[in-house]
């Protein structure tokens, strides 16, 4: 409402969630940050924290419903090309 700008990060896995949150509304970009199951399993273990436990992946593999629109990111990059891969694509460089 005050053009100002947030992040809101979620899995809404489907999309009535994604509809909830505004999602494809022109100010809400659903951004999916995607890659190969072996590498996210890979990732899930080396967590120093454990907001959902690894045996859940699948699970949550197969609820997922893609978006029709918005972003897709591989998470091959490291996470500062991931990060910078986002600003760019969504034109977020600094605003003065």
């Amino acid at each position: 409402a005050n053009d100002s700008r947030a992040t809101l990060a979620c899995s809404a896995l489907r999309k009535s969630y994604r509809e909830l949150l505004g999602v494809n509304n022109k100010s809400v970009v659903a951004v999916l940050l995607t890659g190969p199951t072996e590498l996210i399993e890979q990732r899930l273990k080396q967590r120093q924290h454990a907001f959902m436990s690894n045996n859940l992946l699948q699970s949550q593999l197969a609820a997922l419903e893609l978006p029709e629109q918005g972003l897709v990111i591989d998470i091959a990059q490291t996470p500062e090309e991931v990060s910078l891969q986002i600003i760019h694509a969504l034109g977020l460089g600094s605003r003065r």
